[in-house]
């Protein structure tokens, strides 16, 4: 393991501490959930809501270019924990849509339309009802299409491969479910890096000119500035179950970027 600063270590121990919160507020969320089952519609029909989740392996090989930290990356030389494509798929008879959550630090547009056109190929699921995202965190391959050499595009192809199947046994495994979901406002967490900086100083471009925006993306110590966009706060969980009360699944969104001890 790398050898840590003292600072470096204090920061460690506070995001294992915010992590430790997280996870009591979201086995709280459980218990007060907003819940929904299968109504009745219109017609008479029975729509019954039926869930399905399913996990794929995306671990990549020796040679893969890795995201590391900043300005430190540096090829696959071994694995420490496999990487997962994780999905999740809700179908209330009406409407079926997939989410799917990647172990990786970003995907390109590209890639995730490969995979949303394998899906609606392979399951029929159109590509509009199906969400795809990445967890963020460093400790992953970044597959934003950059890289042309042959390991790392074959990787691409394995993500691409990795989403379908999880999808598709997801979709498989659809079985008659119940839901739930709340949300807690945790402030104390978030923040926004974009600041606003004194006249002259900005570098940054805006994507529409030449001209600086008057914001930095990344403020680093200095948080004098004024914040260039909003927070949010919220904790959000989604809760599924089988209808013998059984776990299936819980999809949690939080807007803090990845915080790791490396």
């Amino acid at each position: 393991m790398p050898h840590r600063s003292a600072d470096h270590t204090a920061l460690y121990e506070r995001c294992i501490s915010s992590r430790l919160v997280l996870l009591v507020v979201a086995a709280l969320l459980l218990i007060g959930l907003t819940a929904v089952e299968g109504h009745a519609a219109e017609d008479g029909a029975s729509n019954e809501l039926r869930a399905g989740a399913a996990v794929a392996d995306i671990t990549p090989g020796e040679g893969v270019s890795m995201d590391g930290t900043i300005s430190q990356n540096a090829p696959v030389r071994a694995v420490h924990d496999p990487l997962k494509a994780r999905a999740v798929v809700l179908d209330d008879g009406d409407v079926r849509l997939a989410i799917v959550v990647c172990d990786a630090t970003m995907i390109y547009r590209r890639l995730l339309d490969e995979a949303k056109r394998r899906i609606r190929e392979r399951h029929g699921l159109a590509m509009d009802r199906v969400l795809i995202a990445a967890t963020h965190s460093h400790a992953t391959p970044r597959p934003v299409g950059v890289s042309t050499e042959p390991v790392d595009v074959k990787y691409y192809k394995q993500i691409a491969a990795g989403i379908t199947k999880a999808v598709g046994q997801a979709i498989d495994r659809l079985s008659p479910a119940e839901a739930g979901w709340g949300s807690v406002t945790l402030p104390q967490f978030p923040d926004i890096r974009r600041r606003y900086t004194k006249e002259g100083t900005a570098k940054t471009r805006t994507p529409f000119g030449d001209r600086p925006e008057g914001v930095s993306s990344v403020w680093g110590r200095d948080k004098s500035g004024r914040r260039a966009g909003p927070v949010d706060p919220e904790l959000s969980v989604l809760s599924v179950r089988h209808e013998d009360g059984t776990p299936l699944t819980i999809l949690a969104n939080y807007s803090i970027h990845y915080v790791g001890g490396y």
